[in-house]
């Protein structure tokens, strides 16, 4: 098997003449076919998809392949629990798959996101910290940018709720936390000067 970004294909060898090499489009029905190949629109076209890093698949990587492709319908169906299993399945088999820990990343950040269009911060939050927790591994050792920006920003916003709710010490290290992961510094600065301010006037009117 023969693994793309965009393609996944075969490549069968003629061994009688050692060097006669024929790609196979696996998701063509007409599979050697080759006539109406261009009428299929699944079909890797060389000219149109081009990627210098092609790279060998033997059984257990394709499988892991397959994997990946499940776990693509599952993010899709927005059933993030199971993306994560299937993603995860596919690192098993192959440690060596291309940007998956990206792929990890981005899921973490779409999961998340349903939760904060709905102003859940604080699953968000659980989510992007386990997310940060797994990619900053020994198993991965990835730095997410799109992930640790998700995650101060959903700290900053139950920072806010912390401070509608009166609960400034909480509210104040939501904020540190925030600002320690490096992105949106200037909302922090904001944020922190109205806790400040806040914080103030109710310790005045208690007197």
């Amino acid at each position: 098997g023969v693994e793309i970004p965009t393609h996944l294909y075969s490549v069968i060898s003629d061994h009688f003449s050692g060097s006669y090499r024929h790609d196979v489009q696996t998701p063509s029905l007409h599979g050697f076919d080759l006539t109406e190949i261009q009428k299929n629109e699944f079909i890797f076209r060389p000219e149109l998809q081009t990627w210098k890093g092609k790279r060998v698949v033997g059984r257990v990587a394709l499988t892991a392949v397959i994997y990946y492709n499940r776990a693509v319908t599952w993010v899709k169906k927005k059933d993030y629990e199971n993306a994560l299993h299937y993603f995860l399945r596919a690192f098993m088999l192959d440690p060596e798959f291309p940007n998956l820990g990206v792929l990890l990343g981005e899921l973490y950040v779409v999961w998340a996101q349903d939760f904060f269009s709905r102003q859940n911060f604080s699953m968000a939050i659980q989510i992007l910290k386990t997310g940060h927790h797994m990619l900053s591994g020994e198993n991965f050792s990835l730095e997410s940018v799109p992930l640790r920006k998700n995650l101060a920003a959903a700290l900053i916003n139950q920072a806010n709720v912390d401070m509608d709710q009166q609960n400034w010490a909480l509210a104040e290290s939501r904020l540190s936390e925030s600002y320690r992961l490096g992105y949106l510094h200037d909302i922090y600065l904001q944020n922190r000067k109205a806790l400040y301010y806040l914080w103030e006037k109710s310790l005045i009117q208690e007197g």
